[in-house]
This record gives C-alpha cells, structure tokens and sequence, in this order.
C-alpha cells in the first residue's frame, strides 16, 4: 500500500512540474500553448506542412478519443453535437452543467487516448454555447 502511495505521491509531482516548468521538465507541453505555438507557425510560414490545419470536431469521449488516434494537431467541441448527443435540437437548450460535463468528458478523452499514443494532448477550443439565463 505505501509502495502505491509513493508512486502517486511520485506521478502527482511530475505532473505538477510538467505543467508549471514544462520547459524544465521536458514534459508535456500545455495545451493552450501548444495551440498558440501551432497558430503561430502557420501564421508566420515556419509550420512544416503545406496543408491547413484541419480540426475535426467532438462532442463526446468517444469522438475526442477518435480525434486524437486519427492523428489531427488540434479539435474542437461543438455546442451542436453536444445538443445533439444530448437529443437536443441546437436552441440554447443544453445547460451550462451539461455543457461543463461534456467538456470535461472531452478532455479526459483527449488526454486518455494521448496517454495511450505516448504523446501530448492535443488542444480543444470549446463552443461554450449561449443560453445559460435560464
């Protein structure tokens, strides 16, 4: 039991200091900087293809996780397909908790399937939806 205790004791530490000294740790980058870095390069020319970025999106941890192993630098969360999932038709019907779940479920999806691959997770932009007044 101690064994187990100190080897999260150990991941929690290194994953702490992935994402607050990733430079220094070599670990993971985080994903908003990823994501800067990447809108940068093509913005400035240095990105090394020639095709656009292409960000397919999700709406679930089945669909993150797919986005990932298909090999995309970057997805993102769809408000509609969220709705959707949901049986909602896309009328601001989906709540703020249920949009807050969804996103959560979407970035445990994209980090499992990244941990899975050996590599970082790639970024999300969220469509947080409208409608949160009701």
């Amino acid at each position: 039991k101690a064994k187990n205790i100190m080897k999260l004791s150990t991941t929690c530490t290194l994953l702490a200091l992935a994402l607050c000294f990733p430079s220094i740790t070599g670990l993971a980058c985080p994903a908003p900087l990823r994501l800067q870095k990447l809108l940068e390069a093509e913005m400035d020319g240095s990105r090394e293809s020639e095709m656009p970025i292409l960000m397919p999106c999700c709406y679930d941890g089945l669909t993150a996780r797919l986005v990932t192993r298909a090999g995309f630098d970057a997805t993102f969360m769809t408000g509609f397909g969220v709705s959707a999932v949901n049986g909602y038709p896309d009328t601001q019907l989906v709540s703020y908790g249920e949009m807050q779940s969804a996103t959560a479920t979407v970035a445990e999806g994209l980090s499992s399937a990244a941990l899975e691959m050996g590599r970082d997770p790639i970024p999300c932009i969220a469509d947080g939806d409208t409608g949160y007044g009701n």
